[in-house]
């Protein structure tokens, strides 16, 4: 379908300014792969006893059993287990008891790392915070020069640091490698020793000075033919952490397309994964559509837990959720409409954080949320005068979130993690969900 002029429902009409775009909410996205054949009978199980979730209300409700419950016995059957496994008690800095039934693992980007973001923060819904983020260079050293770096070792971060150690929540760094093209400087590092060690020596240098309680790893992309060096450095990283602290905790972070192999070779060397299952729509995707689809077709969220769990085990899985959504300029009004193009033309693609995304919806009262039963997902398409064009924007809110984490009990897995932190400020019901989902009774 294309623009009528004829057609009075897509005639150019007078619409809102575009959408403020959200710094780097996705970091490095990349296409998702199609669900692995394997999964087919289970997701056809879980299609088949899915129940269809009513039309979404323009104030979306928060409340978990308004959406639809994605069967346990779809992932009992993918790890041959009798039932959803129920974790121990929930732990944080040297095994601190918290009032949590799952953990939950917020980034905090240094972009968000303010004084209005930092008010915002509820410690007492956190099990670990891992502020985002310090660069890794070829040699081993670490970007001391770049603002992550900064943010990590400066005042505000320090302060963090003090009021979430308080509650017993985890504070860690986050260690990147982002690469591209060629991946000449993740090639050089994983394939020299000494710039491991390096690494190593000063990670575990700047834990301590930082009274940090772990590391996350990420390293973006990761191909599988850098999966075994990878998977042999974190090994190390882990043993170096343990050593200086049995409490501390080594995550890894791994996109949702992370392939079988490369799950099964990572999963022993560390203690968590942090699933990215997000993106599965994207900037550079043909079509607009949800970012984290709890269903398909195609690779979604439901199957992509399915994959971790099966190659790394319920007691380490984290699945991340996004804060963000995207904003496209599209043909039409329909849902899931193709991208114009050229796209620098028709005004650009761009991620917004969740406040964004309300705030809009607040601001225009015709522009109306819709919601998609199968993704689990709330969209909007408004009218952009200037570039004579619709853009349309999937993003998260509490009913599709409360939908993940339905997914994350009923799997038994080790929690939720959120990228990111600070996408919602100004606003507390995301904060109310974590609280009505994860926080003990009583």
């Amino acid at each position: 379908m294309t623009l009528d002029a004829n057609d009075a429902d897509r005639a150019p009409i007078a619409g809102p300014e575009p959408i403020p775009r959200d710094r780097t909410a996705s970091r490095i996205a990349r296409p998702a792969r199609l669900v692995a054949p394997w999964l087919a009978a289970i997701l056809l199980g879980v299609a088949l006893t899915r129940s269809v979730a009513a039309p979404l209300s323009v104030a979306p409700t928060a409340d978990p059993s308004a959406v639809p419950s994605t069967p346990a016995a779809a992932v009992d059957a993918s790890v041959g287990a009798a039932a959803a496994a129920t974790p121990g008690p929930v732990t944080g800095r040297a095994d601190a008891r918290l009032p949590l039934t799952r953990e939950v693992f917020g980034f905090l980007p240094y972009w968000k790392m303010d004084a209005t973001t930092v008010a915002g923060l509820r410690f007492d819904l956190l099990s670990t915070l891992a502020l985002f983020g310090v660069g890794i260079r070829k040699d081993g050293t670490l970007n001391t020069k770049a603002p992550g770096y900064r943010a990590y070792t400066g005042p505000t971060a320090a302060a963090i640091t003090d009021r979430a150690h308080a509650k017993g929540v985890r504070v860690v760094p986050t260690f990147q490698l982002f690469d591209k093209g060629s991946l000449a400087t993740m090639k050089g590092f994983l394939g020299d020793a000494a710039a491991q060690t390096r690494f190593t020596k000063a990670a575990l240098a700047l834990i301590k000075s930082r009274g940090a309680d772990g590391a996350v790893l990420d390293f973006e992309p990761l191909p599988d033919a850098l999966t075994a060096a990878f998977a042999s450095f974190a090994g190390d990283v882990r043993r170096a952490l343990h050593a200086a602290d049995p409490h501390a905790h080594l995550t890894v972070t791994l996109h949702q397309a992370a392939s079988d192999a490369q799950i099964d070779a990572i999963a022993p060397a560390v203690d968590r994964i942090f699933v990215m299952a997000y993106d599965y729509h994207w900037i550079g995707s043909a079509a607009a559509g949800p970012v984290a689809p709890l269903e398909g077709p195609g690779s979604d969220v439901t199957a992509t837990l399915l994959r971790f769990v099966e190659g790394a085990g319920r007691a380490k899985v984290i699945l991340g959720v996004p804060y963000f959504g995207y904003d496209w300029p599209v043909a039409y009004k329909g849902p899931g409409a193709t991208v114009s193009t050229p796209l620098k033309d028709a005004g650009g693609a761009w991620s917004i954080g969740y406040a964004a995304a309300v705030d809009f919806l607040a601001k225009h009262a015709k522009v109306k949320a819709e919601w998609d039963p199968v993704a689990a997902s709330p969209y909007f398409t408004y009218r952009d005068a200037k570039k004579d064009t619709y853009r349309q924007v999937w993003y998260e809110n509490p009913r599709s979130l409360a939908a993940k984490y339905r997914l994350v009990k009923e799997a038994g897995v080790a929690g939720a993690g959120i990228w990111a932190l600070g996408m919602d400020r100004g606003t507390d019901e995301l904060w109310t969900l974590l609280r009505t989902t994860f926080r003990k009774k009583g």
